[in-house]
């Protein structure tokens, strides 16, 4: 039989519930094996039932196999004591590449997508849910696949009349020496999540990026270019893969929380030593937020307007945290959209998006309840 392995329970994570092994069906022999090498196994922990038998079985997906595994760890503490909380039967799985199989031997009645990064965030998990029909929390296919792209999300929304700043997409194949367009401009990985890898480059910036080591982790590569840096592109080894580069546009950063596909709250978020909001500034403390945004009534209402619209524009689901630069200048059309997060954290009292949500008079059990009932109502099945 073909075993989900598991390890002892770490104690840092779901104190006072043991793992155990699942036996699943073996893959059918004519399956191409992955490199010749057994196939890495998820961790499964041990079911924490509820005392009503009638309870919905939800299975909570986290770790993953990508940078932001810590932050998934996070999230999947908080999301995993609530729904217990909320009389959910629950069932913690530490995903690997097997998750598929455990999944069909589960057979939960929903999967609460707690994963950040690849394969979280980006569709992929979505697809596997779906072919299982299995209802599941956050974006589906199209909108994790979409959304994980910056520029093409960006795209899609300017078919929406919403505004972005000017753009070029730099291949790593193409290793280019000219600089794509005039400074000031901002450098992001195509695909990376919460920041990683931004940076800004003016007039004056000076930085020999060769040089620059890429520690492993959630920070790794990510950096501010200040004023006596020197940037040669040439040199330039995109640890990300492929980048945009886009405009540099000075504003007021504005991200909207978008619940039950209707935007509640928004955020302001100021920095004062750095360009841009970057990965450091955002886990260090290295800026200063505003629950709500400090703009009046009626930007508030356009700024929303416009977090409703790209979010139902990529049929995204539950939940979701568009950012806008605000030109305050060009009045109600200088809003301009940086990107949207499918998969926000929701570490209660630290993430942005719980906090919009509490500041709107949200609490964190009617988030995590009101997205497992959005799952089942996705799935057409009726409470």
């Amino acid at each position: 039989m073909y075993c989900v392995k598991t390890l002892p329970q770490p104690q840092s994570h779901f104190e006072g519930n043991n793992s155990y092994d699942v036996i699943v069906e073996e893959p059918p022999k004519n399956e191409k094996k992955i490199k010749s090498k057994e196939i890495p196994k998820s961790i499964v922990y041990e079911t924490i039932w509820s005392p009503n038998s009638s309870a919905l079985h939800v299975a909570v997906i986290f770790g993953g196999l990508s940078a932001e595994r810590s932050l998934s760890l996070k999230t999947a503490n908080h999301v995993i004591q609530t729904l217990k909380d909320l009389g959910y039967t629950i069932t913690p799985i530490d995903m690997n590449r097997d998750i598929s199989y455990v999944l069909q031997t589960l057979q939960p009645d929903v999967v609460f997508n707690a994963l950040h990064g690849t394969y979280g965030h980006d569709g992929c998990m979505a697809g596997i849910l779906e072919v299982l029909e299995i209802p599941y929390t956050h974006c589906g296919i199209f909108g994790g696949s979409i959304a994980t792209l910056k520029h093409k999300t960006l795209e899609l929304a300017t078919l929406h009349g919403i505004k972005s700043a000017k753009r070029v997409v730099v291949r790593k194949a193409d290793r280019i020496s000219v600089e794509p367009m005039p400074r000031p401009f901002v450098i992001k990985p195509i695909s990376e999540g919460w920041s990683h890898g931004v940076f800004a480059v003016f007039d004056e910036d000076v930085f020999d990026i060769s040089s620059y080591d890429y520690p492993y982790g959630w920070s790794h590569g990510v950096f501010a270019v200040f004023d006596e840096d020197t940037f040669d592109i040439s040199s330039y080894d995109y640890p990300y893969g492929d980048i945009l580069v886009e405009e540099y546009l000075k504003g007021i950063e504005i991200d909207v929380a978008i619940f039950n596909d209707k935007a509640v709250g928004t955020m302001e978020s100021v920095i004062t030593d750095r360009a841009v909001l970057d990965h450091e500034a955002k886990v260090n403390g290295l800026a200063d937020y505003f629950f709500p945004a400090r703009l009046s009534e009626i930007e508030l209402q356009k700024v929303m307007e416009l977090g409703e619209i790209v979010h139902k524009a990529l049929d995204i689901g539950c939940i979701s945290r568009p950012g806008f630069i605000y030109k305050k200048e060009e009045g109600l059309d200088g809003f301009y959209l940086l990107e949207i997060n499918t998969n926000p954290g929701l570490v209660a009292g630290d993430s942005f998006y719980p906090q919009i949500l509490d500041n709107a008079g949200i609490s964190y059990q009617q988030l995590i309840d009101g997205m497992i009932k959005h799952a089942l109502k996705k799935a057409e099945i009726l409470l």
